[in-house]
């Protein structure tokens, strides 16, 4: 209807139809499967249109952002995907607005300049296990040079990065995303999604690689939806220590120490939540520390 419409002269302005999905994969500890499809975004995305919106908020001054934009905006579809539980405020008002304008944003916090790898994400608990990765990865690794890039919208314009108002372009992308450096992305939903998007952007499948929703986990806590799905800071990490091994950062015995030491703390984990029922404090009380 809204195609059609848009092109229609007598047809006045309508506002825009907007979903707020706040009982997300992530957390779910007593809905199980019956509230993890994201298929919802992919449908959304696949419209032949030019005027679908899917945002993914990292914090509630992104969501604030959003939520006002969603508002304002008329004939569209706009789809805006935050959890309901607290997390952190990782930008200002205004650095959210500037972030949520372009679609994409390079987080100068989390980043280091002439990057060894580029992670990704979009939504809000993969942005912090993300964050929480990298603050791994620079403890064990000073010299492993990182950038974060934060995906906080897409939309079936070109079905790509950005909204109906700002497409990021093939040479935008690489802008952010380098020409040759690895990338992993972390991704709210089917990683497939990504995958689609990355093909019209003609990115290396060999280069990028996407983390997401696998179907894997059901009731159990939030931390170890992330472990069962491989999208939680330590799997990210055990990747980045191969990483930083193929590029000769460090030698072949570290990354193995270093790989063993994630591996054990996952084990830890899954022990620790059978016995208590809860994620550890380590997880639940992380919060970002800058680097010195």
């Amino acid at each position: 209807f809204i195609k059609i419409a848009r092109t229609v002269s007598w047809r006045g302005t309508i506002p825009s139809l907007n979903y707020i999905l706040s009982s997300t994969i992530w957390h779910q500890e007593h809905n199980g499967f019956s509230h993890q499809n994201p298929g919802f975004i992919d449908d959304v995305l696949q419209r032949q249109s030019e005027f679908t919106n899917v945002y993914f908020p990292a914090d509630v001054n992104s969501a604030l952002v959003v939520f006002d934009r969603m508002m304002r905006s008329s004939q569209e579809i706009n789809v805006m995907v935050c959890g309901k539980k607290p997390l952190p405020v990782w930008r200002t008002l205004d650095e959210a607005k500037v972030d949520i304008e372009q679609g994409i944003s390079v987080w100068n916090f989390a980043s280091d300049d002439d990057p060894h790898i580029v992670l990704a994400s979009a939504g809000d608990y993969p942005t912090q296990e993300v964050l929480a990765a990298i603050s791994l990865i620079r403890l064990e690794i000073p010299a492993f040079r990182i950038r974060y890039v934060n995906i906080n919208s897409l939309s079936s314009v070109d079905f790509g990065i950005g909204n109906a108002h700002h497409h990021v372009s093939r040479d935008n992308f690489f802008e952010y995303f380098t020409s040759d450096r690895p990338v992993r992305i972390s991704f709210h939903g089917y990683p497939q999604t990504i995958k689609q998007i990355l093909f019209d952007y003609g990115c290396d499948a060999v280069r990028f690689k996407v983390h997401g929703y696998e179907e894997s986990g059901s009731i159990t806590t939030p931390f170890d939806m992330m472990v069962r799905n491989h999208i939680d800071r330590f799997h990210l990490a055990i990747e980045a220590f191969s990483l930083a091994e193929d590029q000769g950062i460090i030698n072949a015995e570290r990354a193995k120490e270093l790989r063993e030491k994630y591996e054990n703390k996952l084990i830890e984990h899954k022990a620790y939540i059978i016995e208590f029922g809860n994620d550890p404090e380590e997880i639940t009380n992380w919060i970002w520390q800058s680097r010195s």
